[in-house]
């Protein structure tokens, strides 16, 4: 018989309800879908050189509220708005259809020129880029996280 698994954010159970305890535990996901979005939007260079967060007045386009919620606005060095979509894993063409919905919103609404769109994700759905290639203006780029380490002085 095979045990199957369960997770919850608090404690990881076995189907027989053994649980081990939280201080052996091990998370599966390093970083989730907010904390990702921030990161990026923190590092918007590593996108391309100069772009910037949208502000107008009290708002920012860091989770900004419109048809859903939009991860990033950003602006380039030319002042036109770039749509970032991100995916913490893989993006599929759902997330294409839902990056040109945010792109034609902003076109729309802010009143800032015609935007472009980056899908930034871990992964990328079969024939995504290909899918990609028909429509102008969208470019696809792959996350990679790292670690750093800096030592601590031992009084």
């Amino acid at each position: 018989m095979t045990e199957q698994y369960r997770t919850s954010r608090s404690k990881l159970r076995m189907s027989q309800e053994s649980e081990i305890p939280e201080s052996h535990q091990v998370s599966s996901q390093l970083i989730d879908q907010v904390e990702l979005t921030e990161l990026i939007s923190k590092n918007l260079t590593s996108i391309e050189p100069e772009l910037k967060l949208y502000k107008d007045g009290s708002k920012s386009g860091l989770r900004f509220q419109a048809i859903g919620i939009i991860d990033i606005i950003a602006i380039d060095r030319e002042g036109r708005p770039v749509v970032v979509k991100v995916e913490l894993c893989l993006a599929s063409r759902f997330s294409l259809a839902e990056l040109l919905l945010h792109m034609s919103f902003v076109d729309e609404k802010l009143g800032l020129g015609r935007s472009r769109g980056v899908i930034v994700a871990k992964q990328f759905e079969m024939y995504l880029d290909s899918a990609v290639t028909r429509v102008p203006g969208v470019t696809l780029m792959k996350y990679e996280l790292g670690v750093s380490m800096k030592s601590i002085p031992i009084a």
